[in-house]
């Protein structure tokens, strides 16, 4: 059995897990705006996620300090991240695969008009 974590360490791990929270909601906010403009989600996700980074090496540090780094709460504080972190870069991905596809059909729809408008 591992040794307890400290209230201090508690608490950054409820905050962490709060961020996430928020994240995940977020997440799924701006799956919903497809084919909107979802500027303002997004500010809000990089907020949350700049906060949980900085909040994660903290807890890093200090979770190092006092020796507790393999404790299973922050395992699976870990394995969570990673999954949240991987989630966002895949979705991130295919959004950005869907603007670049978008972007070159439209410039086909213009060169096709353009054509067709000069042979007028």
């Amino acid at each position: 059995m591992s040794k307890p974590l400290p209230d201090d360490l508690i608490q950054q791990v409820n905050e962490l897990k709060g961020m996430g929270e928020q994240i995940d909601q977020l997440f799924v906010q701006w799956q919903e705006e497809d084919g909107s403009t979802p500027e303002e989600t997004l500010e809000q996700m990089a907020h949350w996620v700049t906060q949980a980074n900085h909040s994660i090496k903290q807890l890093v540090v200090t979770a190092e300090q006092i020796q507790v780094l393999r404790h299973p709460e922050l395992i699976s504080l870990k394995e969570d991240w990673t999954a949240r972190f991987a989630r966002l870069e895949h979705h991130m991905e295919a959004s950005k695969q869907n603007i670049g596809d978008q972007l070159t059909n439209t410039t086909q729809r213009h060169r096709a008009a353009d054509a067709y408008l000069k042979n007028q």
